[in-house]
Formats: structure tokens, sequence, C-alpha cells
């Protein structure tokens, strides 16, 4: 019997249960409430949220940063972060949409941002 230690990346609710989901892909039913770990709204394919983790770990954000992960059934996801800046992605070029989002954070005159819109093609619209 070989065992390997799952590290849990994010919690979610179905069917009024808590359950977290670990690296593995798996599924594991929350008995101790762990807060570090971003939230996740929404029913996504466990297979498309590990290839948003894998995104997010490819980029400039620190996924500790991530407060809440927002699935559509469109296949679209939204990103909140712990400092509250809603970044809207689309549904492809996710890459690309989030590295531009992130530059735009970085850039002190946008310092005010609380959403980005990175779903419309080719443009990028800021909230304050």
């Amino acid at each position: 019997i070989k065992i390997t230690e799952t590290k849990l990346l994010a919690r979610l609710s179905k069917r009024g249960k808590s359950f977290y989901i670990g690296s593995n892909g798996k599924l594991i039913e929350a008995e101790d409430v762990v807060t570090n770990l971003p939230y996740l709204f929404g029913d996504p394919n466990i297979e498309k949220f590990l290839s948003l983790k894998k995104i997010i770990d490819n980029s400039k954000l620190d996924y500790k940063d991530v407060e809440n992960l927002f699935f559509f059934p469109s296949g679209r996801w939204d990103i909140e972060t712990s400092t509250g800046v809603l970044i809207k992605l689309p549904i492809e070029n996710i890459e690309k949409s989030l590295e531009l989002s992130l530059n735009l954070l970085n850039k002190k005159k946008f310092g005010n941002i609380k959403s980005i819109d990175a779903r419309p093609q080719n443009q990028v619209i800021t909230y304050e």
C-alpha cells in the first residue's frame, strides 16, 4: 500500500455538506474548518479547478492571496483577491488576461481598482 499525502487547495459546499478539494483531485469531506483556503462558489468539474490553479501558480498571483473563486455555468471564472479586487476572466486566453490584470494592479496609478473585467477581447475594463 502506498500512501501519498494530498494538499488541501480550496473549500466548497455540495448538497449542504462542506468539502475540501485536494491536490489529487479528490473531494474530501470537511471535518475541521481550514480558513486559510479560498472558498469556491459554483459547481465546477474538479479538473477545471485544477487547471485554473495551475494557471494561477504560473502567474504573478500568489495563490495565498486568493480569497474566493467563482465558477459560472458558462465555464468562466472570477477570482477575488484578499485585498478585495475582483478579476473577471474570459472563457479563453485566461493566462494572458490574468497577466494583463495583474500588471494593472501592480501600477501605482491603478491603486484604487476594485474590479477588473478582462472578458472583452483585446481590452480590460477597470472599476474603482
